[in-house]
């Protein structure tokens, strides 16, 4: 993960980070997040970011957390498709832009993320 200097605490942009996950079906409703230490490990971040950002979450009702067993997605999303909005955005630009044009806007955006 690729953290940028933009002035926007690390832990923010981490929860921001796992939401983007849940919305591309990385992370499906249920299913058990990586650990707070393997997570840190992986993002090269201290544990206390992550269990701040996975706390956030937790409040906000994305996550859930059984005692001694981890974080898991929380199946009471209330989010729309992405991935529907997604196809009828592309439906728009479809008619503007050639496929090899989005295809290398989205992997621009990528890049940056």
């Amino acid at each position: 993960m690729n953290f940028t200097s933009n002035g926007e605490p690390l832990f923010e942009q981490i929860v921001n980070k796992i939401r983007g996950y849940i919305d591309a079906g990385v992370y499906a409703p249920d299913e058990k997040l990586p650990s707070v230490r393997e997570f840190a490990a992986s993002m090269s971040v201290n544990p206390k970011t992550v269990v701040r950002a996975y706390e956030i979450l937790e409040q906000e009702g994305v996550l859930y957390s059984l005692q001694k067993k981890g974080y898991y997605v929380s199946p009471k999303q209330n989010r729309p498709n992405k991935l529907a909005e997604f196809k009828k955005m592309l439906e728009h630009f479809s008619k503007q832009l050639t496929k090899e044009e989005m295809l290398r806007a989205i992997e621009d955006m990528e890049a940056d993320t």
